[in-house]
């Protein structure tokens, strides 16, 4: 749940983490690679942030 403000994304851990990217609810719940865990978690995350509107 952020807002991009600008600045580059990069790995604070690169032997942890491949890659970072910003992506949509729509882009994480249709990429063929989004783990079960992943997408519940940024369900909980949209369902939250829409409370806050």
């Amino acid at each position: 749940m952020c807002e991009y403000d600008g600045g580059t994304p990069y790995c604070k851990s690169p032997d942890e983490v491949d890659s970072v990217q910003w992506m949509t609810l729509s882009e994480i719940r249709d990429h063929p690679q989004t783990p079960p865990w992943t997408m519940e978690s940024v369900q909980r995350a949209e369902e939250a942030r829409r409370k806050l509107k």
